[in-house]
């Protein structure tokens, strides 16, 4: 008499459970999740699924927390990341014996703990006895069936964290069942403030946040190869969108390697020999192995371990120094003399892009010989106007950078009054040249034609005027 739902869903069942209080758990507006999905994940492909630790998922689901563990790390291995949602429903009903009673999944075990509910409930506040040792304030005599014998072979971003094995010891001397993992699709959830994850982050269980690799996409693997094209004419440049992408998309040992072998065979093998060689002058003096914290096959580093952590960003730097060193540095003059002012382009975007090219050659910009440099760079190859204001200047401050930079702010600003100026010349020439030809002009004769300029009758009368239009002249 009621004690199915339709599909063979026992009521008294946790899936049963679960759809009961579906508003409160997993029911969400916008329509992510829905019961018919839960159902098919729960009685039809759950059950098939092999877990870890002999564990096995039963039709109507299960409260055992081990199950429920197991399956979320298959989950999560197997990349199933429509069905962690409706895993984590049955976190949070084993999260709320309340919910657990309205079911009648779980019963009060005497009627001292029924008699100090209801005196809870008239009082306003709601206390949870699992025992009648609790009810009486003694120590839980559950406490010990409580914890999971499993949770030590966990991996440990599934273990508890310290802090809330503490407070779930606390809270069992209280007769309060240990905290679980709380579903981010649930009402009670959405009470606690939001946990924001940077990309390649997801929300493990006990609200940690775990890394999950996320994949380079073509579009950036398309850019790379591009920009790996001109690593011999800048080596500098190339490592620093390497190391970019590394903070930007959190790259493993297998990712540098995609990047690698982007590049041609020779420039790989002069990277990861330059990069080893860093590592191996950093970790001689601390009498360390090379192969591993530098491995040329792959390491298989977790990054959810803070150890293989540390070991990837390491490996990393040493890849980023590798590649930029690794190429020898030469003087090119040609590429330094290729560096011109543009019409528009300003004195400091200019010596900006002369140190950039000098970067790429065995001068430092910063030197003492290396600011020679730039002062007849950038004297000899400015625009033409700031070049020849550059030029006037004394032999003291034509060797001084600032001074330089200052005078060629100085003509760039009067551009536009210089222009102005040479307009107005323009058109004052212009102006007088039309005057000049007005006042040498002479006036006509009392007798004179205005259009063929003889004598002897007027424009009216002129022949060459009406010459070929009909009109005779008399």
């Amino acid at each position: 008499m009621g004690g199915k739902q339709s599909g063979g869903i026992v009521k008294k069942s946790p899936l049963g459970c679960v759809l009961a209080h579906w508003k409160e758990i997993g029911g969400l507006s916008d329509g992510s999740v829905n019961k018919k999905t839960l159902i098919k994940y729960c009685n039809h492909w759950w059950p098939l699924y092999k877990l870890d630790d002999g564990e096995k998922w039963s039709f109507n689901g299960t409260l055992n927390y081990n199950t429920l563990v197991q399956l979320m790390l298959f989950l999560r291995r197997e990349e199933k990341w429509d069905e962690v949602a409706y895993a984590d429903m049955f976190f949070t009903l084993q999260n709320h014996p309340e919910y657990q009673i309205n079911c009648r999944l779980i019963t009060p075990q005497d009627p001292m703990v029924s008699g100090s509910e209801k005196e809870s409930k008239k009082g306003g506040k709601e206390k949870l006895r699992c025992c009648s040792a609790c009810s009486i304030g003694h120590r839980c005599t559950k406490l010990e069936k409580t914890k999971n014998p499993g949770v030590e072979d966990l991996p440990e971003y599934y273990k508890p964290p310290v802090q809330a094995q503490q407070r779930e010891s606390d809270d069992s001397d209280l007769g309060i069942p240990p905290n679980r993992p709380v579903s981010s699709h649930t009402k009670s959830k959405r009470e606690h403030v939001a946990t924001q994850t940077p990309l390649g982050e997801a929300v493990g269980p006990y609200r940690r946040p775990i890394l999950i690799r996320v994949p380079l996409s073509l579009s950036d693997l398309t850019v790379w190869k591009k920009m790996a094209e001109n690593y011999r004419n800048d080596p500098v440049g190339v490592s620093k969108c390497l190391n970019f992408m590394i903070k930007q998309h959190d790259l493993d040992w297998n990712d540098i390697q995609l990047l690698l072998h982007c590049m041609t065979e020779t420039e790989r093998q002069l990277i990861l020999k330059k990069a080893e060689d860093l590592a191996s002058g950093q970790l001689k003096s601390r009498g360390e192995d090379v192969k591993e914290h530098f491995p040329l096959q792959d390491p298989h580093w977790d990054c959810n371990n803070r150890d293989h952590r540390e070991l990837l960003k390491a490996y990393r730097d040493w890849v980023v120094k590798g590649m930029e060193q690794a190429i020898p540095k030469t003087i090119n003059w040609l590429s330094l003399h290729a560096v011109k002012q543009g019409p528009e382009e300003t004195p400091s975007e200019f010596l900006n892009r002369l140190r950039d090219a000098m970067r790429n050659t065995s001068l430092d910009p910063w030197s003492e010989i290396g600011i020679q440099q730039l002062v007849s760079l950038f004297v000899a190859q400015s625009a033409t106007d700031i070049q020849r204001n550059l030029k006037k200047l004394g032999p003291a401050k034509s060797r001084d950078l600032e001074t330089l930079l200052e005078e060629a702010w100085r003509t760039f600003n009067n551009r536009e009054k210089q222009d102005q100026i040479k307009t107005m010349q323009m058109l004052r020439a212009a102006l007088q040249e039309i005057k000049g030809v007005r006042e040498f002009r002479k006036p006509l004769e009392r007798d004179q034609c205005a259009w063929c300029k003889q004598r002897g009758h007027w424009k009216n009368e002129c022949p060459e005027r009406w010459k070929g239009r009909g009109r005779i002249h008399t």
